[in-house]
């Protein structure tokens, strides 16, 4: 019978736990660390702060399974690829680095081929950045993604959210970073739209009249389309001033736009968090990376109500 078993990089777990169970369809896989665990952490936790020309990618952990029987190996390499990939997307989105395979373990059945395109890529972060404070957060968040991967994972889009997220966190400038994290934002408007759409067809109002009784397909617009997520979810909505320096990047190549003026009358009226309170005010950097920090934990927010945690509202990530 075929024992697979592969090793997993750059995955550090809060706690550093020995073994960690994950339960799958086929009955369950095993997170175990590898031998020199405390090496390769090391390595890669050394390399926080300013970044090198190059970051580590370290193997961490190997994933193991039960055997899968008198399967075929294309039959079995299949399978497993089918039951890693929301695993690798969950530890992924837990941890904020890029965890994926790269290699075979021990003697496990080796991969056929180069890893498929749906699994995150071999590269390094400068350093964790977790949502989860202790090991059995981590395997509580690793289950319900796998739980929840057929259905939201297809409904909110979920592999291509995950992947242009590590984009945003593997980015080099504050505007790449906002890019990819607005990118985030458009996709999940655009599902809202395409559900909103779907509910009106349902109801048999799929067209509406805009003018000139002109008819025209049912248009959601985009912050609009994130304020109806958002209620769904039932979730804060992001801000009107993420929304502007979006088109502010966008539109003008640049974070800072017409929007700071609102900002500033803001401040000036003694309004907001970068009200004129007599201390030393915020820089304009100081209000973009705010507004950065406030997607991201709002699309931690967003996933968090996707599979259904509750709790997990007040752990802010991103500062």
């Amino acid at each position: 019978m075929p024992q697979l078993s592969f090793f997993i990089t750059n995955l550090l777990i809060p706690g550093d736990p020995q073994r960690t169970a994950i339960s799958t369809p086929s009955g369950g896989r095993t997170l175990e660390r590898v031998a020199d665990y405390e090496r390769a952490k090391k390595i890669i936790t050394a390399a926080r702060g300013p970044r090198a020309s190059e970051l580590p990618i370290e193997n961490t952990y190997i994933v193991e399974h039960v055997s899968f029987g008198q399967q075929s190996a294309a039959a079995v390499d299949e399978k497993t690829c089918d039951e890693l990939t929301p695993i690798l997307l969950a530890a992924s989105f837990a941890t904020g680095m890029s965890v994926t395979v790269r290699d075979g373990a021990l003697a496990g059945t080796s991969l056929m081929g180069n890893p498929p395109p749906k699994w995150p890529r071999p590269r390094a972060m400068d350093g964790p950045s977790w949502v989860v404070s202790a090991p059995y957060e981590f395997q509580a968040l690793v289950n319900a993604f796998v739980k929840s991967w057929p259905r939201v994972g297809l409904e909110e889009k979920v592999l291509l959210l995950v992947h242009h997220w590590l984009d945003a966190l593997a980015c080099w400038s504050m505007e790449d970073l906002y890019l990819s994290a607005t990118t985030l934002l458009q996709v999940i408007a655009a599902t809202e739209e395409k559900k909103m759409f779907a509910e009106r067809m349902r109801a048999g109002k799929g067209k509406r009249h805009v003018g000139w009784g002109r008819p025209e397909e049912t248009k959601v617009y985009f912050y609009a389309a994130l304020k109806k997520a958002s209620n769904r979810m039932i979730i804060r909505k992001p801000s009107f001033e993420a929304k502007e320096m979006r088109d502010s990047l966008v539109h003008e190549g640049s974070l800072r736009g017409e929007w700071m003026k609102k900002v500033e009358r803001k401040r000036l009226a003694g309004i907001g968090e970068n009200a004129d309170d007599g201390g030393d005010r915020l820089t304009d950097q100081d209000i973009c990376a705010g507004i950065v920090a406030d997607v991201m934990n709002w699309f931690d927010e967003y996933v968090h109500a996707a599979l259904r945690r509750e709790g997990c509202e007040d752990a802010l990530r991103f500062t």
